[in-house]
Protein backbone atom coordinates (compact mmCIF):
# COMPACT_ATOMS: atom_id res chain seq x y z
CA UNK A 1 0.00 0.00 0.00
CA UNK A 2 1.42 3.39 -1.01
CA UNK A 3 1.36 6.16 1.62
CA UNK A 4 0.23 9.66 0.80
CA UNK A 5 2.66 12.56 1.13
CA UNK A 6 0.57 13.92 4.01
CA UNK A 7 0.82 10.62 5.92
CA UNK A 8 4.58 10.52 5.41
CA UNK A 9 5.00 14.05 6.71
CA UNK A 10 2.86 13.29 9.78
CA UNK A 11 4.56 10.03 10.77
CA UNK A 12 8.19 11.08 10.32
CA UNK A 13 8.36 13.89 12.92
CA UNK A 14 6.29 11.90 15.43
CA UNK A 15 8.64 8.92 15.28
CA UNK A 16 11.72 11.11 15.38
CA UNK A 17 10.38 12.97 18.44
CA UNK A 18 9.65 9.65 20.20
CA UNK A 19 13.15 8.32 19.62
CA UNK A 20 14.95 11.50 20.66
CA UNK A 21 12.80 12.12 23.75
CA UNK A 22 13.33 8.58 25.04
CA UNK A 23 17.06 8.85 24.40
CA UNK A 24 17.27 12.09 26.39
CA UNK A 25 15.29 10.45 29.22
CA UNK A 26 17.90 7.72 29.72
CA UNK A 27 19.44 7.74 33.23
CA UNK A 28 23.04 8.95 33.40
CA UNK A 29 25.94 6.91 34.83
CA UNK A 30 26.33 9.26 37.81
CA UNK A 31 22.84 8.32 39.02
CA UNK A 32 23.48 4.57 39.29
CA UNK A 33 27.21 4.08 39.53
CA UNK A 34 28.22 0.90 41.31
CA UNK A 35 31.91 0.47 40.45
CA UNK A 36 34.33 3.34 39.83
CA UNK A 37 38.10 3.20 39.28
CA UNK A 38 40.13 6.34 38.60
CA UNK A 39 43.69 7.62 38.74
CA UNK A 40 43.76 10.76 40.87
CA UNK A 41 46.42 13.42 41.46
CA UNK A 42 45.36 14.26 45.04
CA UNK A 43 44.91 12.25 48.25
CA UNK A 44 41.17 12.86 48.47
CA UNK A 45 38.38 10.32 48.34
CA UNK A 46 36.27 10.52 46.31
CA UNK A 47 38.56 12.11 43.72
CA UNK A 48 37.39 15.62 42.67
CA UNK A 49 36.38 15.71 39.01
CA UNK A 50 39.14 18.18 38.13
CA UNK A 51 41.83 15.90 39.60
CA UNK A 52 40.96 12.74 37.66
CA UNK A 53 43.76 11.85 35.23
CA UNK A 54 42.31 12.14 31.73
CA UNK A 55 41.10 8.88 30.24
CA UNK A 56 41.47 6.85 33.46
CA UNK A 57 37.81 6.66 34.55
CA UNK A 58 36.15 3.23 34.58
CA UNK A 59 32.48 2.83 35.57
CA UNK A 60 30.10 -0.10 35.74
CA UNK A 61 26.32 0.33 36.03
CA UNK A 62 24.67 -2.83 37.36
CA UNK A 63 21.21 -3.80 38.57
CA UNK A 64 21.65 -1.55 41.58
CA UNK A 65 19.00 -2.79 44.07
CA UNK A 66 19.70 -6.01 45.99
CA UNK A 67 16.84 -7.85 47.70
CA UNK A 68 16.76 -10.19 50.69
CA UNK A 69 18.89 -13.36 50.51
CA UNK A 70 20.49 -12.35 47.24
CA UNK A 71 24.07 -11.59 46.32
CA UNK A 72 26.20 -10.32 43.43
CA UNK A 73 29.73 -11.44 42.55
CA UNK A 74 31.46 -8.98 40.21
CA UNK A 75 34.94 -9.73 38.77
CA UNK A 76 36.90 -6.59 37.86
CA UNK A 77 39.90 -6.35 35.55
CA UNK A 78 40.98 -2.72 35.07
CA UNK A 79 44.07 -1.83 33.03
CA UNK A 80 45.32 1.67 32.29
CA UNK A 81 48.29 1.08 29.93
CA UNK A 82 51.50 2.61 31.22
CA UNK A 83 50.01 3.54 34.59
CA UNK A 84 48.24 0.95 36.73
CA UNK A 85 45.98 -2.06 36.90
CA UNK A 86 43.50 -3.52 39.37
CA UNK A 87 42.27 -7.10 39.26
CA UNK A 88 39.80 -8.29 41.85
CA UNK A 89 36.34 -9.42 42.90
CA UNK A 90 33.55 -7.46 44.60
CA UNK A 91 30.72 -9.16 46.52
CA UNK A 92 27.54 -7.54 47.80
CA UNK A 93 25.02 -9.58 49.81
CA UNK A 94 21.70 -8.96 51.57
CA UNK A 95 20.84 -11.45 54.34
CA UNK A 96 17.15 -11.43 55.24
CA UNK A 97 16.72 -7.77 54.30
CA UNK A 98 18.62 -6.75 57.41
CA UNK A 99 22.25 -7.88 57.42
CA UNK A 100 24.10 -6.39 54.47
CA UNK A 101 27.63 -6.76 53.16
CA UNK A 102 30.00 -4.95 50.77
CA UNK A 103 33.24 -6.91 50.46
CA UNK A 104 36.03 -6.68 47.91
CA UNK A 105 39.46 -8.05 47.30
CA UNK A 106 42.03 -7.39 44.62
CA UNK A 107 45.56 -6.46 43.62
CA UNK A 108 46.59 -2.98 42.53
CA UNK A 109 49.80 -2.82 40.50
CA UNK A 110 51.52 0.33 39.33
CA UNK A 111 54.32 1.16 36.90
CA UNK A 112 56.94 3.90 37.19
CA UNK A 113 54.84 6.22 35.05
CA UNK A 114 52.23 6.53 37.81
CA UNK A 115 54.61 7.72 40.52
CA UNK A 116 53.04 10.07 43.07
CA UNK A 117 49.53 9.47 41.79
CA UNK A 118 46.65 7.67 43.52
CA UNK A 119 44.53 4.77 42.32
CA UNK A 120 40.97 4.98 43.70
CA UNK A 121 38.80 1.85 43.66
CA UNK A 122 35.23 1.93 44.98
CA UNK A 123 31.98 0.03 44.72
CA UNK A 124 28.50 0.86 45.93
CA UNK A 125 25.27 -1.08 46.34
CA UNK A 126 21.66 -0.29 47.26
CA UNK A 127 19.98 -2.90 49.48
CA UNK A 128 16.34 -3.56 50.39
CA UNK A 129 16.36 -3.36 54.20
CA UNK A 130 14.14 -3.52 57.26
CA UNK A 131 13.98 -0.01 58.78
CA UNK A 132 15.64 0.41 62.15
CA UNK A 133 18.75 1.42 64.07
CA UNK A 134 21.67 -0.78 63.04
CA UNK A 135 25.39 -1.05 63.80
CA UNK A 136 27.90 -1.01 60.94
CA UNK A 137 31.57 -1.99 60.80
CA UNK A 138 34.43 -1.77 58.31
CA UNK A 139 37.69 -3.62 57.67
CA UNK A 140 40.96 -3.45 55.75
CA UNK A 141 43.65 -6.13 55.46
CA UNK A 142 46.47 -5.27 53.02
CA UNK A 143 49.56 -7.12 51.86
CA UNK A 144 52.34 -5.17 50.09
CA UNK A 145 54.91 -6.85 47.86
CA UNK A 146 58.65 -6.30 48.29
CA UNK A 147 58.75 -3.45 45.77
CA UNK A 148 55.92 -1.62 47.50
CA UNK A 149 57.32 -2.14 50.99
CA UNK A 150 60.72 -0.77 49.99
CA UNK A 151 59.22 2.32 48.45
CA UNK A 152 56.78 3.56 51.10
CA UNK A 153 53.58 2.63 49.29
CA UNK A 154 50.36 2.90 51.27
CA UNK A 155 46.67 2.06 51.29
CA UNK A 156 43.68 3.81 52.83
CA UNK A 157 40.04 2.74 53.06
CA UNK A 158 36.79 4.55 53.72
CA UNK A 159 33.26 3.21 53.92
CA UNK A 160 29.98 5.05 53.63
CA UNK A 161 26.44 4.31 54.80
CA UNK A 162 23.72 6.33 53.05
CA UNK A 163 26.32 8.87 51.97
CA UNK A 164 27.74 9.41 55.50
CA UNK A 165 31.46 8.66 55.83
CA UNK A 166 32.75 6.07 58.26
CA UNK A 167 36.27 6.60 59.69
CA UNK A 168 39.28 6.27 57.39
CA UNK A 169 41.32 3.09 57.92
CA UNK A 170 44.97 2.51 57.06
CA UNK A 171 48.12 4.55 57.64
CA UNK A 172 49.21 7.34 55.35
CA UNK A 173 52.82 6.10 55.57
CA UNK A 174 54.49 3.04 54.10
CA UNK A 175 53.68 -0.65 54.26
CA UNK A 176 56.46 -1.04 56.86
CA UNK A 177 57.29 -4.63 55.95
CA UNK A 178 54.11 -6.01 57.46
CA UNK A 179 50.41 -6.33 56.71
CA UNK A 180 48.13 -3.37 57.25
CA UNK A 181 45.25 -4.79 59.31
CA UNK A 182 42.58 -2.42 60.59
CA UNK A 183 38.91 -2.46 61.54
CA UNK A 184 36.46 -0.03 63.10
CA UNK A 185 32.97 -0.10 64.56
CA UNK A 186 30.29 -0.60 65.51
CA UNK A 187 28.80 2.67 64.27
CA UNK A 188 25.08 3.21 64.81
CA UNK A 189 23.06 4.32 61.80
CA UNK A 190 19.30 4.73 61.29
CA UNK A 191 18.20 3.17 58.00
CA UNK A 192 14.99 2.92 55.99
CA UNK A 193 13.61 0.52 53.39
CA UNK A 194 16.62 1.09 51.10
CA UNK A 195 20.19 1.37 52.44
CA UNK A 196 23.26 2.30 50.41
CA UNK A 197 26.77 1.15 51.32
CA UNK A 198 30.00 2.17 49.61
CA UNK A 199 33.47 0.69 50.09
CA UNK A 200 36.42 2.63 48.71
CA UNK A 201 40.18 2.03 48.72
CA UNK A 202 42.92 4.47 47.71
CA UNK A 203 46.35 3.12 46.73
CA UNK A 204 49.46 5.32 46.75
CA UNK A 205 52.76 4.41 45.07
CA UNK A 206 55.50 7.05 45.40
CA UNK A 207 58.41 7.65 43.02
CA UNK A 208 61.95 6.43 43.28
CA UNK A 209 61.62 2.71 43.89
CA UNK A 210 61.32 -0.63 42.17
CA UNK A 211 58.46 -1.34 39.78
CA UNK A 212 56.02 -2.94 39.32
CA UNK A 213 54.69 -2.34 42.83
CA UNK A 214 51.64 -4.21 44.09
CA UNK A 215 49.26 -4.12 47.05
CA UNK A 216 46.73 -6.91 47.61
CA UNK A 217 43.85 -6.58 50.04
CA UNK A 218 40.37 -7.49 51.16
CA UNK A 219 38.28 -4.51 52.32
CA UNK A 220 34.66 -3.58 52.92
CA UNK A 221 31.88 -2.56 55.27
CA UNK A 222 28.84 -4.37 56.60
CA UNK A 223 26.07 -4.87 59.13
CA UNK A 224 26.91 -8.52 59.88
CA UNK A 225 24.62 -11.35 60.89
CA UNK A 226 26.06 -12.83 64.13
CA UNK A 227 24.62 -16.25 63.28
CA UNK A 228 26.80 -16.50 60.16
CA UNK A 229 30.26 -17.68 61.15
CA UNK A 230 33.08 -18.14 58.65
CA UNK A 231 36.49 -19.50 59.67
CA UNK A 232 38.58 -17.68 57.10
CA UNK A 233 41.82 -16.20 58.53
CA UNK A 234 41.88 -13.62 55.73
CA UNK A 235 38.33 -12.56 56.57
CA UNK A 236 38.31 -11.99 60.36
CA UNK A 237 35.05 -10.01 60.46
CA UNK A 238 33.04 -12.77 58.74
CA UNK A 239 32.08 -10.91 55.61
CA UNK A 240 30.14 -12.82 52.97
CA UNK A 241 32.69 -13.42 50.19
CA UNK A 242 32.59 -15.21 46.85
CA UNK A 243 33.79 -18.34 48.73
CA UNK A 244 31.39 -18.01 51.67
CA UNK A 245 27.87 -17.65 50.23
CA UNK A 246 25.31 -19.02 52.74
CA UNK A 247 22.87 -21.75 51.73
CA UNK A 248 19.58 -20.52 50.31
CA UNK A 249 20.99 -17.36 48.71
CA UNK A 250 20.22 -16.52 45.06
CA UNK A 251 22.81 -14.92 42.80
CA UNK A 252 21.75 -11.85 40.84
CA UNK A 253 23.32 -11.08 37.50
CA UNK A 254 25.15 -7.77 37.40
CA UNK A 255 23.26 -6.39 34.41
CA UNK A 256 22.11 -2.89 33.42
CA UNK A 257 18.98 -1.62 35.12
CA UNK A 258 15.79 -2.78 33.31
CA UNK A 259 14.49 0.77 32.88
CA UNK A 260 17.73 1.70 31.11
CA UNK A 261 17.49 -1.26 28.73
CA UNK A 262 13.79 -0.67 27.97
CA UNK A 263 14.26 3.03 27.27
CA UNK A 264 17.35 2.41 25.19
CA UNK A 265 15.54 -0.20 23.08
CA UNK A 266 12.51 2.05 22.69
CA UNK A 267 14.66 5.00 21.72
CA UNK A 268 16.57 2.98 19.13
CA UNK A 269 13.31 1.60 17.79
CA UNK A 270 11.88 5.10 17.45
CA UNK A 271 14.95 6.33 15.60
CA UNK A 272 14.85 3.29 13.30
CA UNK A 273 11.17 3.91 12.60
CA UNK A 274 11.87 7.56 11.83
CA UNK A 275 14.60 6.59 9.39
CA UNK A 276 12.36 4.02 7.71
CA UNK A 277 9.58 6.60 7.35
CA UNK A 278 12.00 9.11 5.84
CA UNK A 279 13.00 6.57 3.18
CA UNK A 280 9.36 5.95 2.37
CA UNK A 281 8.69 9.64 2.26
CA UNK A 282 11.25 10.06 -0.49
CA UNK A 283 9.19 7.64 -2.59
CA UNK A 284 5.86 9.39 -1.95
Amino acid sequence: MTMSKLQCKQLYPAALWLGLSLFVALPRAAQAEDVAIVICDVAQFSCPEGDIVAGSLFQLIPNNLLRANRYIVQPINYVDPGFASFSGTFVTADAGGKFIYAWGTGTATVTAAMSNLYLDVSFRQNYVTVPGVWSFGEMLNANCDANAVADSSSIGFQGQVNGANLPTLGPQGDCAGTNIVASAGPFTKTVGTVTTMLAGAQFFFPAGGNFNQSITLPFGDDFPDPSINFNDPNNPLNFITNLDIPDGFTQDANTPEPSYVVLLAAGMCGLWLARARSRRASKC
